[in-house]
């Protein structure tokens, strides 16, 4: 506990002694790091999205001439007194918005403290959807931002004989089954589906499906590592089918750079390669502050853009009280690096572009298509009833045994489920 407590107040000496107006009162804010958590390359490099936009404020002046100081807490997942901590955190510096908390078991822990401490959580991550709060602004995407309109593009691109790979974990299972409505309604023919244990590399299983049958494409909704593995097994079988992904980043893609991958193809609200101003400005300041080495991932550019989202709502209404900042943010817009966004009036999401590129050679990307207006957020399907809905999600915990996206080791050999299997286990969403 004291350790933790004098990280906090360590970060928010160092962090003050760059502020252009030491004689204001700061304004402090959190920033959640789940990178021992989610040890991915993006979690931690979220965290300098983040801190960049606090100082590009700060070298503004700050907020309402207050300036900005980001108290910085790290979560271990074998931390059983996190939750306490951060409860004591709230209360004592009075945290006015928290940013970071790239995991759905963190966003989900902590939304109760907030709305107790009267706090604004802004999320930044691709995630499942089904939910929302009015303590948290949600920046990034939505299955149906993302997935949906990819899914619909690649059945008319490539075909409707479809392989679904995920990660036996609540997002993928629940991408799959949108994806799986969404598929029979395109009339595909044919669709199998296949789960790897979180931070599985490969499976002889998959390895022998992949082999034995003719699929028009494979659709990925792995998570963590398990996506490079899948992308490097790929490139060294030398394989020509689509392979169509949601959550891998052009970060982690450089490590694959000695590695062709033939007709990959990516749908994200984001690419380096964006040519507006802004985004080449974003990338510029980027790489002068962290090396010209470093890549963007659209949760780093959902990240930041929380930040100043926030801070542009606070100076227009000149006040840092939470209720009235989210309130303010609905309908509230900002130029961000990937595009125009919004905060929806009706549920707190942004709404955002959708941008399709495929990989050519080595890691560098080449748009294949885009919607030129941003896509409304629907985080529950219209195909069922909120309250349908969040008991299939639920269940869909239940069975997952929680939402803690840590490596599992099982004994057993991962399993194969068909759409009907899945059902049976986590409940039918129907129309009614």
């Amino acid at each position: 506990m004291i350790l933790f407590m004098m990280m906090s107040i360590i970060a928010s000496i160092v962090a003050f002694t760059n502020y252009t107006n030491p004689n204001k009162s700061p304004i402090k804010v959190g920033i959640i790091d789940t990178s021992s958590t989610l040890p991915e390359l993006s979690s931690s490099s979220v965290i300098d999205a983040i801190n960049m936009a606090i100082d590009d404020l700060n070298e503004q002046g700050g907020v309402l001439n207050h300036p900005i100081i980001p108290i910085k807490i790290i979560h271990q997942p074998t931390d059983d007194k996190f939750i306490d901590k951060f409860d004591q955190l709230l209360e004592k510096e009075q945290l006015r918005a928290v940013f970071g908390c790239q995991t759905s078991y963190v966003r989900k822990k902590i939304e109760p403290l907030a709305k107790k401490h009267r706090s604004l959580i802004i999320y930044s991550s691709l995630y499942k959807g089904l939910e929302q709060s009015n303590n948290i602004i949600y920046a990034g995407a939505l299955p149906n931002q993302i997935i949906t309109p990819t899914v619909k593009w690649g059945v008319e691109n490539f075909g409707k004989r479809v392989l679904l790979v995920g990660t036996d974990y609540v997002f993928s299972h629940a991408a799959n089954t949108f994806i799986t409505r969404q598929l029979q309604v395109l009339g595909a023919e044919n669709i199998d589906i296949h789960y790897l244990p979180f931070g599985s590399m490969l499976t002889d299983e998959l390895s022998k499906e992949l082999s034995e049958n003719s699929y028009d494409m494979v659709l990925s909704t792995l998570v963590g590592s398990s996506n490079m593995a899948f992308l490097k097994y790929f490139s060294e079988k030398s394989i020509d089918t689509p392979l169509v992904t949601f959550d891998v980043s052009e970060e982690e893609l450089h490590y694959l750079r000695n590695h062709d991958i033939k007709n990959f193809y990516l749908g994200s609200n984001y690419f380096e390669q964006l040519p507006s101003e802004n985004n080449r400005a974003f990338l510029k300041k980027f790489k002068d502050k962290y090396g010209q080495h470093r890549h963007i991932t659209p949760s780093m550019v959902a990240a930041y853009t929380g930040v100043k989202i926030w801070a542009k709502t606070v100076a227009k209404i000149k006040t840092i009280d939470p209720s009235s900042v989210m309130e303010a943010l609905k309908g509230e817009s900002y130029a961000s690096p990937e595009g125009l966004v919004s905060v929806s009036t009706m549920n707190n999401h942004f709404w955002k572009k959708l941008y399709i590129a495929k990989l050519q050679g080595k890691p560098g990307f080449v748009k294949v298509y885009h919607q030129d207006m941003p896509i409304r957020p629907l985080p529950f399907p219209s195909y069922g009833t909120q309250y349908k809905w969040r008991n299939f999600l639920s269940n869909l915990y239940k069975e997952k045994g929680g939402v803690m996206p840590i490596p599992i080791v099982s004994k057993d050999k991962p399993s194969q489920h068909s759409h009907l299997e899945i059902k049976s286990k986590v409940g039918v969403i129907n129309e009614d």
